[in-house]
């Protein structure tokens, strides 16, 4: 599915790689290294699961939970595409292009 939205838009995608339980509170940390491949350039959003629902404020407990998360997936990009490249922070290709 994000390989067919790909080719269809030149923008980068933004994807939540995981959900708080009100929303199913699904987590797909190993799905990321292959949407990264298919759907690149892309933000990942991760965290999620820690959340109660969308609009949970995020105590300092939690913050280091989302940290966490956010090293799982870490892990998981660098075990199954360890050749992923990270784009340095403001890069021009993650720019939405003018239109």
């Amino acid at each position: 599915m994000l390989a067919s939205i790909r080719s269809a838009i030149n923008i980068p995608l933004d994807v939540h790689t995981e959900n708080p339980k009100s929303s199913g509170g699904f987590i797909r940390h190993y799905e990321v290294p292959q949407m990264i491949k298919s759907a690149g350039p892309i933000y990942l959003k991760t965290g999620g699961s820690v959340a109660k629902t969308h609009s949970w404020d995020t105590t300092e407990k939690d913050a280091v939970k989302r940290v966490k998360q956010v090293s799982l997936v870490n892990r998981v990009i660098d075990k199954y595409y360890p050749d992923a490249i990270i784009s340095p922070q403001g890069s021009k290709d993650l720019a939405i292009p003018e239109i």
